[in-house]
């Protein structure tokens, strides 16, 4: 056998030398679960003695709970940071991340909105109220009405 063959044939040896220099990569750089923390800011349309405002903070700590150490939403009642009618238009200027709000306060841009609003007649649970949006007739019926406003 040649020398050329001897030096190009794997040995237990270089395969363990190999091993000890891809574990001390892999030990060098950062992994994914040590990200940093993201922290997004959502802003409320509601008071502080709101219960809308309450069902924001409880999805807020659900979403806290879950994201562990590496998402955290830090929740701005009403006033903090704009009024409660200018919350869509800040995180759509990027000055928020997200917003707990309804579609009625956004009537005066944009007169359909209210059709979205939570109180809908004839709702009697969350699910005919968006069943009212997603069935053929209901879909329909929203998208003229959002074309003539």
């Amino acid at each position: 056998m040649s020398n050329a063959i001897v030096a190009n044939t794997p040995t237990r040896r270089k395969f363990l030398a190999g091993a000890a220099v891809a574990g001390a990569a892999t030990v060098a750089m950062p992994q994914v679960s040590r990200a940093q923390t993201a922290t997004r800011k959502m802003h409320g349309s509601w008071g502080a003695k709101d219960i809308l405002n309450e069902f924001a903070q409880d999805y807020v700590a659900k979403v806290n709970a879950m994201g562990g150490a590496r998402l955290k939403i830090d929740y701005l009642n009403a006033g903090a940071v704009v009024g409660a009618f200018s919350v869509q238009d800040a995180v759509h200027q990027g000055s928020l991340d997200g917003a707990h709000t309804v579609p009625a306060y956004w009537y005066g841009k944009y007169r359909a909105a209210s059709l979205f609003a939570p109180a809908r007649p004839m709702a009697s649970t969350a699910a005919s109220c968006s069943a009212g949006f997603t069935m053929a007739a209901g879909r329909r019926s929203m998208t003229n009405w959002c074309r003539r406003s």
